[in-house]
């Protein structure tokens, strides 16, 4: 069978089909992995599939059947895979919960969900989880399944008990557009609904990205980000699951452990945040800073030279000029790295072309299952300051431009969510008739068809004159500066004005700081530092539009709250919030 029949054979079925698909054609090629010690142990595509229809039979004797809802409560691991594959082949809903949730969220989900079930990790069987141990004893769920096997709670069922159990489940009696997932957005605003996406958002999302990118079984994904995410969920594992690619589990974030792992793992691709590739952008420079002043010089002037062989259409110069380079940095492997969940600044895609990795930027929401937009794998169709075409099956229009185009952006495909869970006023709010759906976004579509997004409709500063300014354009041109570590940007209101200006909310970069310290064998004393911030905000805002300007600083120690895509909380600093803005070019250092 080739490549495009498998496409054919899974469009519009389930995901328990899929896997059945991907189990015949891939067999026993490694899939779901993890490190332990020295090695790579994992699951092959066959073993996954029979061990989460096994999964599936235990449930359904568990009492576990159609439509009921299941949770999945663990960090990334092969077993989180498998518990969601199983929960489905049983006919049940999986509802992916991220461990990091506080217990009032998780409460909060339990309720909204109704769950009837639940498969969670040994950690919340500890003394220190007993308020999360509450929570589902207060619902009575019909099962609770401890993934980490027996523990002294007589109502938990260890997973391996029925995950290599004897009997496997036939493919469940559901339909493409059966619900496979129920997602509790939690966002940047503090409020959560529940996202219906049925087994054919998702199959259609799957299919579509598997249409265009280039990927084949000797590919190694290294899974960063949280599978409780829909980004990491569909791009991080089921898009390998229909390429054949393998998934290994990264340990953790930290940049020398992840560093590792992308070299004893051979990852070729990693799906992240911006954020994620900032601090792994800045990491590398630090470390050919720490090798010494002639060392470090060339470095700068070969990636001087490389950025502008770059932007002058050679863009394939970095894979040349510095191959030795990522071997000796241990990412040698990398072919791609992809880039959501929030803007990307595109000087850091450029950096990383100009070191012959590209960086693509794409673009969803957790309600379109969630990829709309991404950029081409050929570089030289890469434009680093848009999110790339529509993928196929995906229609973007934009609703009531300005004269130059932006407006805010409306998509429509089958990978659109079918609503909110009980919340039709929700979903008719961003949902109409035609199946059009709000994303709340402003953008435009180039000539060429490629989507720029400029800001969020919700967080539009208006400007005592009138002036609509999107706060992510004044962000994203603040962190240009290597002296910014992060940047918020909201409208002060100002009582005396109808409007708000242009506060900026900074963090500096004190790593920077202190690797410039090492070079010139200088030492910044606070006062400096924030004096070049604030230096620094006024010299790149003044490349903005005279409204667009940053009229108020306050600079802050401590990074932002995110959320757990690294988004920052954007509602717990408006100005609403007491005590967050200060006078104009004052330094705030928050005790929160």
């Amino acid at each position: 069978m080739t490549f495009q029949q498998f496409l054919a054979e899974i469009k519009g079925g389930t995901i328990p089909r899929l896997l059945e698909k991907a189990a015949e054609r891939y067999e026993d090629l490694p899939f779901l992995c993890r490190f332990e010690n020295d090695k790579i142990i994992g699951y092959s595509f066959r073993e996954v599939y029979q061990t989460a229809f096994r999964l599936a039979a235990g449930l359904k004797k568990l009492g576990i059947g159609k439509g009921d809802r299941v949770g999945v409560l663990s960090e990334n691991r092969p077993e989180w895979g498998i518990s969601y594959l199983g929960i489905q082949a049983a006919g049940a809903v999986v509802v992916p919960m991220d461990p990091g949730l506080k217990p009032q969220e998780i409460s909060q989900i339990f309720e909204m969900a109704e769950l009837k079930g639940l498969i969670t990790s040994g950690k919340f069987f500890t003394p220190e989880a007993g308020n999360i141990r509450q929570i589902w004893e207060k619902h009575k769920l019909a099962c609770v399944v401890n993934l980490d096997g027996d523990s002294s709670e007589k109502y938990a069922v260890d997973w391996k008990k029925l995950a290599f159990g004897e009997e496997m489940a036939p493919q469940p009696p559901i339909e493409a557009d059966d619900l496979a997932a129920l997602i509790f957005t939690s966002g940047t605003t503090g409020t959560s609904k529940g996202v219906m996406l049925t087994h054919k958002n998702l199959v259609t999302n799957v299919w579509s990205v598997l249409s265009v990118f280039d990927c084949t079984p000797a590919d190694t994904f290294l899974s960063v980000l949280p599978l409780a995410h829909t980004y990491e969920c569909t791009g991080g594992f089921l898009m390998p699951l229909g390429f054949g690619a393998r998934v290994v589990t990264a340990r953790s974030l930290k940049s020398k452990e992840l560093v590792k792992d992308i070299q004893r793992s051979g990852a070729t691709f990693i799906l992240g945040v911006p954020l994620l590739f900032q601090k792994m952008a800045e990491g590398l420079f630090r470390g050919v800073s720490k090798k010494g002043f002639l060392t470090y010089t060339i470095f700068k002037l070969l990636f001087r030279f490389s950025r502008y062989l770059v932007q002058k259409g050679k863009k394939r110069a970095g894979l040349i000029l510095f191959k030795s380079f990522r071997h000796k940095a241990g990412l040698g492997s990398l072919r791609v790295l992809v880039s959501g969940g929030a803007a990307l600044p595109p000087k850091i895609a450029e950096d990383f072309l100009a070191l012959g990795i590209p960086l693509l930027q794409g673009y969803g929401l957790t309600e379109t299952a969630p990829v709309l937009s991404v950029n081409p794998v050929d570089v030289y169709k890469v434009k680093p300051a848009s999110v790339g075409p529509p993928l196929p099956g995906v229609q973007f229009k934009i609703d009531a431009p300005d004269p130059s185009g932006h407006g805010e952006i409306l998509a429509k495909g089958e990978n659109v969510m079918a609503g909110y869970y009980k919340n039709p006023t929700a979903t008719g709010a961003v949902l109409d008739n035609e199946g059009w759906f709000k994303t709340g976004d402003i953008g435009y579509l180039d000539s060429e068809g490629y989507l720029h997004i400029s800001g969020r409709c919700k967080n539009i500063i208006v400007t005592p004159g009138g002036k609509n300014v999107c706060p992510e354009e004044v962000e994203g041109k603040l962190l240009e500066s290597p002296f910014i570590a992060e940047a918020l940007v909201v409208g002060r209101r100002n009582p005396e004005l109808h409007g708000e200006e242009i506060e900026a909310i900074v963090v500096p970069n004190r790593e920077y700081f202190e690797a410039t310290n090492l070079q010139t064998g200088k030492t910044c004393s606070e006062e400096e530092i924030q004096a070049r911030v604030k230096s620094e905000v006024r010299r790149l805002s003044d490349q903005l539009a005279d409204y667009k300007r940053v009229q108020h600083i306050t600079l802050r120690r401590e990074e932002f709250e995110k959320t757990f895509t690294r988004k920052i909380k954007r509602h717990l600093f408006t100005p609403s919030v007491k005590g967050i803005f200060q006078p104009a070019e004052t330094t705030q250092y928050p005790s929160h």
